[in-house]
């Protein structure tokens, strides 16, 4: 447990997953439902009352969370009507700028949240933080044009069972006569204005590209560098899915690949994309024997915690084999408690599916094994370089 003061801010790090247990706490009842503590970064890129990041309304809070819940269960449950589009030309070039603009915005939630306003002023870092916020509405009203597309098509629809359940159209549909969501919430009546659903959206952008692309770049790095470790990735896929490159895979063939989760798990323990989470507390706690007062700032440092020795045996050695013991091993990848990624079993099952795609089809070598992973960090790690040589696997 560290203790540090970051100007008026006092900062308490945490480091060991038995002092995680009451912050990571299901209650609602918990003091620790608040990510951040507010300061005027997040107020000027008005990010503490959209979205859920750090959206400190509770009520806003909640009702976006158990929004986001269903629709991404809804996802899975429920089969879309097929139907056929046209691409557009250049969907392509928009898409890789699409990307590029949310991995801007992600920047930007952590310098507005980690750099303090005297710092936000100075010349030059004051040009850049207003690119950073020109990025952020040039990104909303490119999913306001969205927005605004598909509400027309809704509003020519008049019976709900047409619609199809994707999570756009239950963000617009929601407390209204063609609500899909069937979410009922008595203290959240209204429906959803433009801005919150453009804070929702980046969000879940954001964590479900960004997070796991950084994922399966790590997993690939450290495949390259352990060859054996590799090869019973391959063995496991070839048991699984025989030789057939173009085996149509289902999600019950994806939970029998024991050994590929446990690749999964081990890379986001040895080198997670997300070493840190924070949380705030809300009235007076006690934690490991400390008593601290409300309105402070956790960090939980969940990659010390991953590679804790009181925790784990030989925690500087890649060894996936420690996940398949039968003990239940905690590593915290997506937080926990309330404030938890709700797309957590969503990743596990995109990352498999790349895994599955990608190994069963392709050799996969570093261009320069003596490379280190280029990468930005600040509470994230994105990866900024890792050249790599793809080759088709013949199959006789």
């Amino acid at each position: 447990m560290w203790e540090i003061y970051k100007g008026p801010i006092r900062t308490i790090w945490l480091a060991r997953n038995d002092l995680f247990e009451k912050i990571f706490s299901p209650s609602t009842n918990s003091a620790f439902l608040i990510r951040a503590v507010s300061n005027s970064g997040l107020e000027e890129f008005n990010t503490t009352k959209i979205g859920m990041t750090f959206n400190s309304d509770l009520k806003e809070w909640s009702y976006n969370r158990k929004f986001m819940t269903y629709s991404i269960v809804d996802y899975y449950n429920k089969l879309l009507p097929t139907k056929n589009f046209d691409i557009p030309v250049g969907a392509l070039e928009e898409s890789e700028n699409y990307v590029a603009r949310i991995r801007t915005y992600i920047r930007a939630m952590e310098f507005f949240f980690t750099t303090p306003k005297i710092i936000r002023i100075l010349p030059g870092v004051r040009q850049y933080a207003q690119r950073l916020i020109k990025n952020r509405d040039l990104l909303y009203e490119y999913l306001k044009i969205i927005i605004q597309e598909r509400r027309k098509e809704i509003e020519k629809t008049l019976d709900k069972d047409f619609l199809t359940s994707d999570l756009l159209t239950s963000f617009l549909t929601a407390n209204t006569s063609l609500d899909i969501s069937n979410i009922s919430d008595e203290s959240y009546v209204e429906p959803m204005s433009d801005e919150q659903i453009c804070g929702n959206l980046i969000e879940v952008f954001a964590a479900g590209t960004d997070s796991v692309a950084n994922s399966i770049t790590f997993i690939i790095y450290y495949l390259a560098h352990y060859p054996k470790v590799k090869e019973r990735v391959v063995k496991e896929l070839e048991t699984v899915f025989g030789r057939d490159p173009n085996y149509r895979f289902t999600s019950d063939d994806l939970s029998k690949l024991r050994y590929c989760e446990a690749v999964i798990k081990e890379v986001s323990r040895i080198f997670p994309s997300a070493p840190t989470t924070f949380r705030t507390s809300t009235k007076p706690v006690e934690i490991g024997g400390h008593h601290f007062p409300a309105n402070l700032q956790f960090f939980i440092y969940i990659e010390g915690a991953n590679n804790h020795p009181q925790h784990w045996t030989d925690p500087n050695t890649f060894n996936p084999d420690r996940f398949l013991d039968g003990s239940n091993k905690v590593i915290n990848t997506f937080g926990g408690g309330l404030r938890m990624c709700p797309g957590r079993n969503l990743s596990i099952i995109e990352i498999l599916s790349f895994m599955v795609m990608l190994y069963r089809k392709y050799d996969i070598e570093l261009v320069n094994m003596n490379a280190p992973i280029r990468y930005n960090f600040n509470i994230i790690r994105q990866c900024v370089k890792m050249e790599a040589r793809i080759v088709p696997r013949k199959f006789e």
